[in-house]
């Protein structure tokens, strides 16, 4: 199209527009801290942090601290505390959040306190939100990768398609955003021959379904599986950097996990941002195999201990375990 050749051409002559950030944080102020240093270089002109409210008495000191922390932001810039008096949990407070940002700014730049960003990471979500902002297939940017370079079809390119985003630290668009359906209608209508079709695989299709169940039932309280599951609704990709940006601390270190994952970080990395390294994506399917495959545990032996999994889920929930 000829619109996004002058978009390439722009930003290859004005540089990227500086993206708004958005920080989602909770009750825990040393890692907003270490993400708001991280964030230091690149000192973004815009910034807006929310902050859910505590659970219960235990929460409000860390839910105090955390604020003090996000008032200090430590460069100048724009900067707006979004604060809860109670918790609404994931699932309610980032969307809130995200659709309150896309009031104000028509794209922006979402990170998870849970995350240090890379040296790149800033410019690389200011390019992609600028380079895409045309190309209706892409609901969102991702930061970070979880698919080590060995299992890549084309580890020399610097992004990828992906039918799956990472809500860690990712980007999107306004007009995107308003395809979000916390029902996941478009999902729960397939059935199980269509998302065979959609994903090639009858065991991807059957593990992603007890996702489904597990979030819609409320035994994850997730926003990112429901955000993900609406842009399948519109036939759409997420741009995946083929080397991460940022660096998540979540499993490690979260409250919302409850078991290791099965693969290791990968190390922050740089990439190409010249944008003719950037300009005619793909889906790599090596890489989406593997991702389903080991991210998502989108195995026979998963599927079939699947029920097992809703139980510890519930177990946990009830903080038997």
């Amino acid at each position: 199209m000829a619109g996004e050749r002058d978009t390439f051409s722009h930003v290859h002559e004005m540089g990227p527009t500086p993206a708004p950030v958005l920080i989602t944080a909770f009750n825990r102020p040393d890692r907003l801290a270490r993400l708001l240093e991280s964030l230091k270089p690149a000192a973004p002109p815009i910034v807006r942090i929310a902050i859910d409210g505590p659970r219960h008495e235990r929460d409000a000191a860390g839910v105090q601290a955390t604020r003090r922390v996000a008032e200090s932001v430590p460069w100048d810039c724009d900067l707006q505390v979004w604060s809860r008096a109670t918790n609404a949990g994931i699932a309610t407070a980032i969307p809130e959040a995200v659709s309150r940002a896309l009031t104000e700014f028509e794209r922006v730049f979402v990170i998870e306190d849970d995350v240090t960003v890379g040296p790149q990471a800033y410019e690389y979500m200011s390019r992609a939100l600028d380079l895409w902002r045309l190309d209706l297939r892409i609901y969102s940017i991702s930061a970070y990768n979880m698919v080590p370079i060995d299992h890549l079809l084309r580890p020399d390119e610097p992004v990828r398609l992906s039918r799956v985003m990472s809500s860690y630290a990712w980007g999107t668009w306004r007009d995107r955003w308003e395809a979000y359906d916390p029902n996941m209608t478009w999902f729960a209508q397939q059935s199980l021959v269509d998302l065979t079709d959609f994903f090639g695989s009858r065991i991807v299709a059957l593990r992603w379904r007890q996702h489904h169940r597990m979030v819609s039932t409320g035994l994850v309280d997730s926003w990112a599986y429901r955000w993900v599951m609406s842009t399948w609704g519109q036939d759409a990709f997420s741009v995946v950097p083929n080397r991460p940006m940022i660096r998540y601390l979540g499993v490690a270190e979260g409250t919302h996990t409850w078991r290791k994952r099965r693969w290791s970080e990968l190390a922050v990395e740089p990439i190409d941002l010249r944008n003719n390294a950037f300009e005619s994506p793909c889906v790599d399917g090596r890489a989406e195999r593997y991702f389903h495959r080991v991210n998502q545990r989108s195995t026979l032996s998963s599927v079939l201990l699947g029920q097992v999994e809703r139980m510890a889920l519930r177990l946990q929930r009830r903080g038997m375990i």
